[in-house]
């Protein structure tokens, strides 16, 4: 899986680095003074992990470059764990009948 990770990705306009790590407990997590997003390699494991794992930290990175998640009081991991949890897979389904139904 690891050779079809990108090694860096450009979020707002930013490159940010990507990682593989033995040591991490999470699945993954954004450094934002390094720019560098650090997976752990069990989500290399399958690819549907790693796909969600970078996705939720690609917006902990949108979230810090866009300012978003230095307002006063903001929860981030709660509104990105909306994000991944109801808005990603209603927007996956219905993406799924969009396509399935258009013409070519």
């Amino acid at each position: 899986m690891r050779a079809n990770l990108p090694k860096s990705v450009i979020v707002g306009g930013q490159r940010i680095r990507i990682d593989v790590s033995t040591s991490i407990e999470d699945w993954g997590q954004y450094d934002h003074d390094r720019k560098v997003i650090t997976l752990s390699h069990r989500a290399l494991e399958k690819a549907s992990t790693l796909r969600t794992t970078l996705r939720h930290e690609l917006m902990h990175a949108a979230m810090s470059i866009s300012g978003v998640s230095y307002c006063t009081g903001f929860q981030e991991e709660a509104v990105i764990r909306c994000m991944d949890d109801i808005f990603f897979p209603a927007w996956t389904k219905l993406h799924a009948k969009l396509t399935k139904t258009e013409k070519p």
